[in-house]
């Protein structure tokens, strides 16, 4: 942790304007305010300190384990206090004990010189107050979300979300509370700390894919949920021999980049875990020759519409070279796309009536087919298994463009659901799960695998009835 006594001396309080201070040994070595007992707070350079300097409303620190987001969410947590005296708060936790067994020895460790004067924590009231500045925290858990109605706040902190359930419903309670000072005020923040699960989709659709979990639709305003990533090794106060085990030991595997790196990725259940960023994760050559195209399509409503172009080389591998991945995805969007394109044959979910696809021929003109031998889901897999598979050559039959990040984030994350208790997947997708880029890959490879290679191409050209 850098010291914070060279940011402070020689400059006022932020607090007070004076310019008195001494130093601190422990548990830093830090500068405080002779006149006002302000204890600036030491962060470390990079994403900690980035987040808890952020402004926007809803930042999120997800980082892997020991990366300090801990810390991070009690020095934003004591930074914005300071700054703001009066302002009340939430901290939340996947169960009470964490107050106990986490949160109170971090308190200590960085500001346990001021406890008792600075702060104090009322345990029947489950409150962290701070008597100088007339700021208090309502301590809550995520197992009880309903404690955080009624609540009038300025700002609060969910720390592990995830960990547990609960957190989703107490963060869409917690989101309207921030009313405190009425409109005017314009500091209003609700930040989290985690290290990501994929097992809970709604932190993934806010921070990694700006959507809204209720509605589906796009996050606007995606700068008020900016996400800080920090990696355990990053850390420098952590056991450095430990930590370089560690990631000898577990090297690139998934459990490695959600523990150690702090990825949204699935562990448990996983259907394809021969999938690869060193191996599949490949973008064709400009002068790459291919020989076939064809579009593979998932219609979606409030979920994404997926459509993919697939090409094949001369050594019969495919690529898939783009995507168009929307919610609430309208006819014109993916048309204009196939135009665009240029693709010759789409081939879509066999589940598609005769009736929706006339309609689509004649009013686009486009040459949209069911994908009639991918209809059994365990076909879909077995194309998908069969072409990621590396071969003789020392090559995989399928690669995924880096120009298609959701498609490959589908890919790396669609997992079985695993029941509570079990070990063994059952033979379904676990909840949430999106495959829409999944079926529009297995349906478009069903074109190589059906003779339609040499015919020749017909282009679509975007036409209205």
């Amino acid at each position: 942790m850098p010291c914070s006594c060279c940011s402070a001396l020689g400059h006022p309080c932020v607090k007070c304007g004076e310019d008195r201070w001494h130093t601190v040994v422990k548990p830093f070595e830090r500068a405080v305010c002779d006149s006002c007992g302000l204890l600036p707070v030491a962060t470390m350079p990079g994403p900690q300190e980035d987040f808890v300097l952020s402004r926007a409303e809803h930042p999120a620190f997800l980082g892997g384990r020991g990366s300090a987001k801990t810390s991070a969410g009690i020095l934003k947590m004591w930074t914005y206090v300071h700054a703001h005296p009066g302002a009340n708060g939430a901290i939340s936790f996947p169960t009470y004990t964490d107050i106990e067994r986490i949160f109170l020895p971090e308190m200590e460790k960085f500001f346990g010189e001021l406890k008792g004067t600075e702060w104090v924590y009322q345990e029947k009231k489950k409150q962290l107050v701070f008597p100088t500045l007339g700021c208090r925290a309502f301590m809550l858990s995520a197992e009880e979300p309903d404690q955080g109605r009624g609540l009038n706040l300025a700002w609060f902190w969910m720390e592990e979300v995830g960990v547990g359930g609960g957190h989703k419903p107490l963060f869409f309670i917690l989101q309207p509370a921030l009313r405190q000072f009425g409109d005017d005020y314009d500091a209003y923040q609700g930040w989290i700390t985690s290290t990501p699960k994929v097992q809970y989709p709604w932190l993934k659709e806010i921070w990694g894919d700006g959507v809204h979990p209720i509605t589906g639709e796009e996050i606007e305003d995606r700068d008020e949920y900016p996400i800080f990533p920090a990696r355990t090794i990053d850390n420098p106060c952590l056991p450095k021999k430990r930590m370089q085990r560690l990631i000898r030991e577990w090297g690139d595997s998934r459990m490695a980049q959600q523990e150690l790196e702090g990825k949204f990725i699935s562990i448990e259940g996983i259907v394809f875990p021969e999938l690869r960023e060193d191996i599949h994760l490949r973008t064709p050559p400009p002068d790459h020759e291919f020989i076939a195209t064809v579009g593979g399509l998932d219609f979606g409503d409030a979920s994404p519409t997926a459509l993919l172009e697939l090409k094949m080389d001369r050594s019969r591998k495919i690529w898939i070279t783009r995507e168009f991945y929307k919610r609430n995805a309208t006819d014109d969007d993916w048309i204009k796309v196939a135009a665009e394109w240029n693709l010759p044959l789409i081939l879509c979910d066999p589940s598609v009536s005769e009736k929706d696809l006339m309609s689509w021929r004649m009013r686009y003109a486009v040459n949209l087919q069911p994908a009639m031998t991918a209809r059994d889901r365990k076909e879909r897999g077995r194309l998908w298994r069969t072409r990621l598979a590396v071969r003789e050559d020392g090559f995989p039959g399928l690669y995924i463009s880096g120009d298609c990040p959701n498609t490959w984030n589908e890919m790396i994350n669609l997992a079985r659901y695993v029941p509570k208790g079990q070990e063994d997947p059952a033979d379904k997708f676990a909840p949430s799960t999106n495959d829409h880029a999944y079926d529009a890959g297995a349906y478009g490879m069903t074109y190589f695998e059906r003779g339609y290679i040499g015919r020749p191409a017909r282009v679509i050209e975007l036409v209205r009835a």
